[in-house]
């Protein structure tokens, strides 16, 4: 009888033990299936950035099941993402509130007094660098400085700010930051959740930092990925299909008018008559595209970019 009463005792004790190893097992998994899934950022260029920080903090206007990429992020709600991200939170019971968020980033002398009253306006480009920089250099200590005074040069409003040559120039040469096509930094333009997030998690994780490319190279070729982020960001932004109507009808970028390069050269300067305007050009293999960028550059557009062939677009095309 005790024997038995033994054996019934081992047996439950292993179904103890098997319940604890499910449950350590299991826990991994069920932190990646907490983590949000938005149905607008399956192919958008920030997935990566945003799921890097969705463990860890409360998006602003998330629902739905939307992210709102393009949505502007407010001062506060830019502070509370960054503190959240780098796992500073306000005291207990004050949790969530945006004063408690900026009345911490005081506190740790990453915003200034001015700030303060402003937690509700549309945050800057470049006072979201502002924030960064006196992260990187008071929260951060560990971050060098870059011998930065001329990365940011080619930015072409790179001196409209003087006072925010430095903290631009530190950003862009880290990586944290980048200029807006046609090597402008736009500085006065609201961020967007979409740049809140790719900002904040390059920041934190050097590894997801994107060195920009230099300006010749830039300016000949574009990859489709930055073709995508263009057009997602900039509404003034034109993508012109040089081929025929005929295929572009069988499949084309989403957004890209058609344009064939016969008529771009006949009467391309009264098409687009905006010589500072963005232009993305592109065909089907790069040819055309190529024939279609060096003609413009040649009238005197400034901001042209060749994607060349719509073949080596990996994303969804309209028909």
């Amino acid at each position: 009888m005790d024997q038995q009463e033994d054996v019934t005792m081992l047996r439950k004790t292993a179904v103890v033990l098997l319940a604890v190893i499910l449950i350590v097992c299991c826990v991994p998994q069920a932190a990646v299936l907490a983590a949000p899934e938005f149905s607008d950022l399956q192919s958008h260029w920030a997935r990566p950035y945003i799921e890097a920080l969705a463990e860890k903090v409360d998006f602003p206007g998330a629902g739905g099941g939307l992210f709102r990429p393009k949505d502007k992020v407010t001062f506060g709600q830019f502070v509370a993402l960054l503190l959240q991200s780098l796992d500073e939170e306000p005291e207990p019971g004050s949790a969530g509130s945006p004063d408690a968020y900026m009345e911490l980033a005081l506190e740790k002398a990453i915003i200034e007094q001015g700030d303060m009253s402003g937690a509700g306006a549309v945050i800057t480009r470049l006072e979201a660098v502002r924030v960064c920089a006196m992260t990187l250099q008071n929260l951060l200590l560990e971050e060098p400085e870059e011998n930065a005074t001329a990365a940011a040069r080619d930015l072409k409003d790179f001196n409209s700010c003087k006072a925010c040559r430095e903290n631009i120039s530190q950003l862009y040469a880290k990586g944290i930051v980048t200029g807006r096509p046609g090597y402008i930094f736009d500085g006065d333009t609201g961020l967007t959740k979409a740049e809140a997030c790719a900002m904040i998690a390059r920041m934190i994780d050097p590894s997801m930092r994107a060195t920009p490319p230099p300006p010749d190279e830039a300016n000949v070729l574009i990859s489709p990925e930055s073709v995508k982020y263009i057009m997602e960001t900039d509404e003034n932004a034109i993508l012109v299909d040089v081929r025929t109507q005929e295929e572009f009808e069988t499949g084309h970028i989403p957004g890209a008018v058609c344009v064939p390069v016969g008529d771009l050269i006949e009467s391309g300067a009264e098409m687009f008559p905006d010589k500072d305007a963005i232009i993305i050009v592109y065909c089907q293999r790069g040819s055309r595209s190529q024939q279609a960028y060096e003609f413009l550059r040649g009238l005197g557009y400034v901001y042209v970019y060749n994607m060349g062939g719509i073949a080596d677009w990996p994303y969804e095309l309209e028909p």
